[in-house]
């Protein structure tokens, strides 16, 4: 038999408005169940609010980005969830706090250090290299915030070569440069060093703001490739697109965290969320 919860939401429930990003608001009724959350750093207790409403389907399908108001009071919605034990489905969880937004950026070429292009007022030159080399260095007249990345290419003595890996600026000698950078073909000819190399970016990067969720490891999670000052972000399927990757970085509190593993967490076939491992 269907549970009947019309009775319950008129007795407890407070009367509520739900605005979508695009489109009419919607009038319905909003339970409250949420509150305070305590948190114990150390000797010292705090509690802050956490508020949470339970809403019937039958009457709202909320979303992120919709704006639930409930009793006057305007709660933006972060995150929506089903209800834990609600078999049938009968019930949305408005979640008003989830998280905090991060700029969050996958590499193409461009668009933010360390994904810059290498400055393309500098000049770039080739050391001397042999023949059926699968590696080129390349000094630049300059230092530059830029990555050789993968899927860029080198243009040298007429021939182009696509960047096969990676490669940060280094000090070679006395010069800045990318040191063997890896290239494919293997270059053609031996060059005697010197001649000019045209840097050609694959592509923009993507940067884009993400809403996670932030939280240290445990002392005792310190081992098999987690650091001491290591984060994790968690970060649900809906709210990044395209999916994480090791290749990003996230900006946290003005430094860029680089993404060094991440985890995949499913319900089923389903993907709901990431845990990120991030490193500073």
């Amino acid at each position: 038999m269907q549970p009947d919860l019309k009775t319950p939401f008129r007795l407890l429930g407070q009367a509520a408005t739900y605005t979508p990003s695009a489109g009419s608001a919607v009038s319905c009724k909003a339970m409250p169940v949420g509150g305070g959350e305590t948190f114990t750093v150390g000797r010292v207790t705090f509690t802050a609010d956490r508020p949470l409403f339970h809403v019937r389907r039958s009457e709202v399908t909320p979303a992120v980005g919709g704006v639930l108001t409930v009793d006057g009071t305007a709660h933006p919605v972060q995150a929506v969830e089903a209800v834990e034990g609600d078999a049938r489905g009968l019930l949305w969880q408005v979640v008003p706090a989830w998280g905090a937004l991060y700029d969050w950026t996958t590499p193409g070429s461009g668009g933010g250090s360390p994904h810059d292009p290498p400055d393309p007022s500098l000049t770039y030159t080739a050391a001397a290299t042999s023949a059926g080399s699968g590696t080129l260095t390349v000094l630049s007249s300059g230092w530059t915030t830029g990555w050789a990345r993968d899927g860029d290419s080198l243009t040298v003595d007429g021939d182009t070569y696509e960047i096969t890996g990676d490669v940060q600026l280094s000090l070679i000698g006395m010069s800045y440069g990318f040191a063997s950078v890896p290239i494919t073909p293997a270059l053609s000819a031996s060059l005697a060093g010197g001649e000019t190399v045209t840097y050609t970016p694959a592509g923009a990067s993507n940067t884009r703001s993400v809403r996670a969720a932030i939280a240290d490891y445990e002392a005792s999670e310190i081992m098999a490739g987690i650091q001491t000052g290591d984060r994790r972000l968690i970060v649900r399927a809906d709210d990044i697109n395209p999916a994480p990757s090791t290749s990003d970085l996230v900006e946290i509190d003005g430094s860029d965290w680089s993404v060094v593993s991440v985890e995949t967490i499913h319900q089923g076939a389903d993907v709901v969320a990431w845990v990120c491992q991030v490193r500073v």
